[in-house]
């Protein structure tokens, strides 16, 4: 157990894997084969009130009340199911959906995983919703983005291998489907509040033209979180217009997302995609809620980042004083400074639960809850047990905390172990909201909404790929088994094998004990990287000779 009892976290179990009744517990007024039935009824079916599903384990459940419940009882229930399962769900209202991304968030740095760091707010979503344990990003800011928002393999986009850098002029595709389009025309008014990072170079690259009624952020990847310049120039706006207002942008965004939510017309249900810049570089946060922290050791964080320093030096042959042309130097209070930046961005949260509890939206919402890469060790995150970190395809680099909540339609306080992919948000969404796939033919995401209900888990088939200053990495998770591909100096290539089920910290290489499976899955894996488009975008860590960043990002826009 974990409490915080200075800022309204409470206790919340570890959870169990289904949430199953524990021994001895009492199981309600009747207790038969139905009943125990009626328990696994209720976990595997797609929860209410998602219309029209059906449930798996009916036909079962069914005979056995045939044959094992009094007449008088069974010809009700039956009726009873039967109403419940094959028609609309009587609540008809549509869910609110609410997604909170972070950014560059350490696999150990939330309180529910036992970090020191202060985390009440998600720690409350994890105890009273269910907690996804394998949940998969991509290694990096904007191929995690592009495939949240489409549903397929951001390599089919040439956004797998880098992201959308200040001086880029791609973005997603004009001819991408997008979670946002599709529930704005289902009824849904929409906003983001934060960080795009998916094209900024011209109007049709921006969020009011991809499906966003509201926008208030910035553009680009980074900015500073005191001046809200990136570059040099202003890069934070409402609606396409530059603002220039003081304020911390975490602290920011959670108010601008408090007051959509004050504001919303309840009639109509809500889209509102948080993605926090939090706690990604720059460094930076209050000083009192860094003082907080002072006493966290930074010392291997400052140690990785002079190796990154070094790999920098060899790779490029740049001198030491140059190393911040590629990477911000996190400065000396690393650890303390990332944990005050975490520690922001959840009372940011716990302002938006708080504005949805006001506004009596609380119940008919589903929060999801994750981030967008693993943490960056040399800017203070915490990654163990896991392996590797951010622009890395190791364990530390994809797998990423991950929580989901909607009282109203799904049975809190559980875990499941079911492989998500960035890619199934958007199916998995749209089918816990009942709300039609179009052009679903098009998805490399799965509707697992099943499995966080209670279902059998799937296997699932994940494609990572990320490019670095020091090499390109590829790597293909199906199964329980993940193949690892590094390129090296002079085009070589290494290839790693690991039981990532068996071996979460990836340290039993098996590719020399399994010459079968690695010949299946780099076949797999040769598939996914031939759909590469040739315009892709590719590394490109500096600007052409003669760019100059703009002094207004939002106006630097092109027109049509």
């Amino acid at each position: 157990m974990h409490r915080y009892p200075d800022r309204g976290g409470g206790d919340f179990p570890t959870g169990s894997e289904d949430g199953s009744r524990k021994a001895g517990e009492s199981a309600g007024p009747w207790r038969s084969s139905a009943g125990a039935l009626g328990d696994r009824w209720i976990g595997s079916c797609v929860p209410f009130p998602v219309p029209s599903q059906r449930c798996s384990i009916l036909p079962e459940l069914l005979d056995t009340l045939e044959s094992d419940v009094p007449p008088r009882i069974s010809v009700t229930f039956l009726l009873l199911v039967s109403a419940l399962v094959a028609a609309p769900s009587a609540h008809a209202e549509k869910p609110n959906i609410i997604v909170l991304l972070a950014d560059d968030l350490g696999w150990n740095d939330v309180g529910y995983r036992g970090s020191p760091i202060a985390t009440p707010n998600i720690d409350g979503l994890a105890r009273d919703g269910v907690i996804l344990d394998r949940f998969y990003s991509q290694p990096v800011c904007t191929p995690t983005r592009a495939a949240i928002l489409t549903g397929r393999a951001p390599v089919r986009m040439g956004l797998s291998y880098t992201v959308v850098r200040p001086w880029a002029n791609y973005g997603l595709p004009q001819d991408e489907r997008l979670l946002v389009e599709t529930l704005r025309d289902a009824g849904y008014a929409t906003a983001i509040v934060g960080k795009w990072h998916l094209g900024h170079d011209h109007q049709r690259q921006l969020p009011h033209r991809r499906g966003f009624d509201r926008f208030y952020g910035h553009l680009n990847g980074a900015i500073d979180y005191f001046t809200h310049e990136r570059l040099g120039g202003i890069d934070w706006q409402r609606d396409g217009r530059t603002l220039r207002e003081e304020g911390y942008t975490t602290d920011l965004l959670g108010r601008e997302a408090v007051q959509i939510i004050e504001s919303h017309d309840k009639k109509q249900p809500l889209l509102l995609y948080l993605p926090f810049n939090a706690p990604h570089s720059p460094m930076q946060a209050p000083a009192d809620r860094v003082a907080q922290y002072d006493h966290l050791d930074g010392s291997a964080n400052r140690e990785a980042f002079e190796l990154f320093a070094s790999r920098i030096m060899r790779a490029t042959g740049v001198g030491r004083d140059q190393v911040t042309l590629f990477v911000d130097d996190p400065g000396p209070r690393t650890r303390a400074t990332y944990a005050a930046m975490v520690d922001s961005m959840d009372r940011a949260i716990g302002a938006v639960l708080d504005a949805l509890r006001r506004r009596g939206m609380s119940e008919n919402s589903i929060v999801l809850f994750t981030s967008d890469n693993g943490g960056h060790i040399m800017f203070g995150a915490n990654n163990s047990p896991l392996r590797g970190e951010k622009t890395t395809v190791f364990e530390g680099g994809i797998r990423v905390p991950a929580v989901v909540r909607w009282p109203a339609g799904l049975r809190g306080g559980r875990r499941v172990s079911q492989t998500f992919a960035a890619t199934d948000v958007f199916p998995t969404l749209l089918a816990a909201a009942g709300v039609e796939l179009d052009g679903g033919g098009r998805l490399d995401g799965q509707n697992l909404w099943p499995q966080i209900g209670g279902e059998k888990p799937i296997d699932r088939e994940i494609f990572f790929a990320v490019g670095s200053g020091t090499g390109r990495q590829v790597a293909l998770r199906h199964g329980p088994w993940k193949l690892i591909r590094r390129g090296g100096a002079g085009g070589s290539t290494r290839e790693l094998l690991f039981d990532v089920e068996a071996d979460p910290e990836e340290r039993n290489d098996r590719a020399a004990q399994e010459p079968a499976r690695v010949a299946d899955l780099r076949d797999r894996l040769e598939r996914w990287i031939a759909l590469h488009p040739q315009g892709g975008a590719a590394l490109t860590r500096a600007p052409h000779p003669g760019w100059i960043a703009p002094e207004d990002w939002a106006a630097a826009v092109r027109g049509d």
